[in-house]
């Protein structure tokens, strides 16, 4: 099947009607929540009004404020033909005052996003999620829920996704490259064998095969390492970037070998289905998705390695840590500089990310009696509208407010504890925290992706970490800090988990949010010498500053530039956590 076929495969009129109400639902929901848009209630129902338009549905309002939209019940007035997402973009253009640049790129990237829905909806209609294990299951998720753009993979056509977009579920073979060691830069506390490659990576017939063709070029491992590379990568970028590399036989390319892999949901992760055990490899991919190119900036895999040792130390020997808040630590990274963009000042940050290569351990390695499920797995629903987590809490034997009282137990308070205890912020999103099962109940978490999601309070003292690593952390004010948690968990996960809880019957708003203030409340409790900490981090306030980032995408831009993209703030946040404990009698978080 080429390219073309795989990727229009499955567009029909009905599910693409399908995928564009979702959508359309999303950004109506999110831009509402996010201060862009606002929604009035009438005799006729919702309503949010666009200058000379306006859509009109059926919705609920949730603690945030958000709205729980029907997809089924969006109509615009006057009607436009089937409900599109390239006719509300028009509309929210007008409404917003977006220049036409901004609009057509962001279409673009929400018309990738349909294309991708479009194959995991018909994924998902033939299988049921919690069957699959946290490989296949990545294969298979809706994306960052309040990024609207999820999957906008800008640069990849129908060939590109067929072939490598997660949702395609094909392996891909990588191709490998002869690196000089004094053009690598190699991560302090590497654990690698004599290639440069973290030991027993490559079987023995692949390693044998590449040393034979690196020979055959004269290249050596006293001068050179061995180093993985994207296909796309390879002949999108980084040929024609490193061609005086190349020329110079700095860089020899050995072509395709090893194992083919499976690329997870982040795109350029990769694990090996064959052999679980196996590390996870992240490569840079150039493509531009969820609001900025997908690189691997130097100085931040460079310190992985020895970060999350350092991390996985303070999780081991604390023992309100031990052994709920697990690290997959960071085995191996190399960094290839360009030197050109290197040396040009305000060089866009894309053009300085494009060869290298991170190892992690795969969660296989880390188990035994357990296995692990993305967080973002949590808030989604199988195709006939029941959150995936009943299953679990079926396997478990218990009820939905015990399952989730054990999650934020064993997941949140520990990465509250974290923050608190020690200043170290995580961004702790559905991709970057996997939850560890043990008979279908929540027993712990292991945190990954500690190059650029890891940061220090302002004073907070990195003690045991050494001063090259310690400064290639980000530094953040107490007030930043505490949205790595407050944003980057409760707003950007729990939020759509008690969405999808409350929209099915199963557990109301009130109830999920109740229980976990008293589960931070406990564990102050529990830990009065943090008390400073609490103070400082205080997730309990009445408001709290609202992150948004389709504002900031809609803000930055397509323009290319030195820096990624920052978040901007909306309007303040009336806190959840403060309103359901003042409104509503504490809740045991073990019982119904």
């Amino acid at each position: 099947m080429t390219g073309e076929d795989e990727g229009l495969a499955t567009l029909t009129a009905q599910r693409w009607e399908r995928v564009n109400r979702r959508l359309v639902a999303r950004v109506l929901a999110e831009f509402t929540y996010e201060g862009l848009l606002s929604a009035t209630f009438d005799s006729d129902g919702w309503r949010i009004e666009l200058g000379a338009t306006d859509y009109r549905f059926t919705a609920t309002r949730g603690v945030w404020g958000q709205l729980r939209i029907e997809p089924a019940s969006v109509e615009r007035h006057p009607a436009a033909g089937p409900m599109r997402v390239t006719v509300l973009m028009t509309d929210l253009a007008t409404a917003l005052s977006l220049d036409g640049a901004t609009t057509g790129n962001w279409l673009q990237e929400l018309q990738h996003t349909l294309l991708a829905d479009l194959q995991i909806d018909a994924r998902r209609a033939r299988i049921r999620l919690a069957d699959l294990d946290d490989i296949e299951q990545q294969a298979l998720l809706s994306g960052h829920p309040k990024l609207v753009a999820s999957k906008g993979r800008v640069g990849w056509g129908l060939d590109e996704l067929a072939r490598f977009a997660p949702e395609s579920g094909e392996p891909v073979q990588l191709q490998w490259l002869a690196v000089a060691r004094t053009l690598a830069s190699e991560a302090p506390g590497n654990q690698i064998d004599r290639w440069g490659l973290p030991q027993g990576w490559l079987d023995a017939d692949s390693q044998n095969e590449l040393t034979r063709r690196a020979a055959a070029r004269g290249a050596d491992p006293a001068r050179y390492r061995l180093l993985p590379v994207h296909p796309w990568q390879w002949q999108r970028w980084v040929a024609p970037l490193y061609a005086d590399a190349l020329a110079s036989g700095e860089i020899h390319f050995l072509g395709a070998a090893g194992p083919a892999l499976r690329p997870l949901v982040s795109l350029r992760t990769f694990a090996d289905v064959h052999a679980r055990e196996r590390a996870h490899v992240k490569l840079p991919l150039s493509v531009r998705n969820t609001s900025c190119y997908r690189g691997l900036p130097g100085d931040a895999i460079l310190a992985g390695v020895r970060l999350s040792a350092w991390l996985d130390g303070i999780c081991r020997r604390d023992p309100a840590l031990h052994p709920r808040l697990r690290v997959q630590r960071e085995l191996a990274a190399v960094h290839v500089r360009q030197r050109a963009y290197e040396a040009l000042d305000g060089a866009p940050y894309r053009f300085r990310e494009t060869l290298g290569a991170a190892w992690r351990e795969a969660p296989a390695a880390r188990l035994v009696s357990e296995r692990t499920v993305l967080l973002a797995v949590l808030a989604e629903r199988e195709a006939d509208g029941t959150p995936v987590l009943a299953h679990w809490c079926r396997q478990a034997d218990c009820s939905v407010a015990a399952w989730v009282g054990a999650l934020f137990r064993n997941v949140s308070a520990p990465l509250y504890h974290l923050l608190c205890a020690y200043g170290i912020g995580f961004i702790a999103h559905g991709q970057n925290v996997a939850v560890i099962l043990r008979d279908g109940l929540p027993v712990g978490a292991l945190i990954k992706d500690f190059h650029g999601d890891l940061r220090l309070a302002e004073d907070a003292p990195a003690i045991g970490l050494d001063a090259v690593t310690t400064a290639a952390i980000k530094r953040l004010p107490a007030d930043h800090l505490v949205h790595d948690l407050y944003t980057g968990h409760l707003v950007t996960t729990l939020r759509f988990v008690g969405d999808a809880l409350a929209a099915s019957g199963l557990l109301r708003e009130e109830r999920f949010y109740a229980a976990l203030a008293h589960t931070l409340r406990e564990h102050q409790e529990q830990h009065p010498e943090y008390a400073s900490g609490f103070r400082r981090y205080d997730l309990l306030r009445p408001r709290m500053a609202r992150v948004c980032v389709n504002r900031a995408l809609l803000a930055a831009g397509y323009d290319d530039s030195a820096e990624r993209p920052l978040p901007v703030l909306g309007p303040p946040l009336d806190n959840p956590l403060y309103t359901v404990v003042h409104a509503t009698p504490t809740v045991d978080a073990t019982h119904d």
